[in-house]
């Protein structure tokens, strides 16, 4: 399944496409639309907010129990 999520600064996350190794695709596009960079995030992210420099999801564990996670964006 893709996504898109609007960044709060103007950004787009936008999920491309998964991988073998359980990572999905991302890319980050700026306020102007041009992208940024392509990054890998575990497909068991479930992205809910994005800026230029991190983005914030959902993950699961085993049990179920959901923990909210940051991944930066690396410069």
């Amino acid at each position: 399944m893709n996504a898109v999520v609007p960044g709060q600064d103007g950004t787009i996350w936008i999920q491309r496409e998964r991988t073998a190794a359980a990572l999905g695709k991302w890319t980050l596009l700026n306020a102007k639309g041009i992208p940024v960079g392509d990054f890998l995030l575990p497909t068991t992210l479930q992205v809910r907010a994005g800026t230029a420099t991190a983005v914030w999801g959902v993950e699961s564990d085993p049990d179920g129990v959901p923990t909210i996670v940051e991944y930066r964006v690396p410069r």
